[in-house]
């Protein structure tokens, strides 16, 4: 269990919270956040489950947009952030 999170960690639970997922899913993917940290695997899962969400639980065309650009965003900062891990940062 980590006791600090990280950002995407942070901005993963707060778009968790706010997108319409089930409420079952929130928690699941909450309580393995606040556990294991976030992984890949995760937040495939979490992407896919957006993606079948019906347009009609969303405001509008626009806001389904925006919740696919903002997970985007995170995903990419998560992946980079990981890749950055494969370099040295002593030099």
């Amino acid at each position: 269990m980590a006791s600090q999170r990280s950002p995407e960690e942070k901005n993963v639970l707060k778009f968790i919270e706010s997108a319409p997922f089930s409420d079952e899913d929130k928690q699941g993917w909450m309580d393995a956040i606040h556990e294991n940290g976030l992984t890949e695997d995760m937040l495939n899962s979490i992407h896919a489950k957006l993606k079948e969400i019906p347009l009609e639980k969303f405001a509008g065309d626009w806001q389904h947009a925006k919740f696919n650009m903002d997970f985007n965003m995170i995903l990419k900062r998560w992946q980079m952030g990981e890749a950055s891990k494969n370099f040295r940062h002593n030099r």
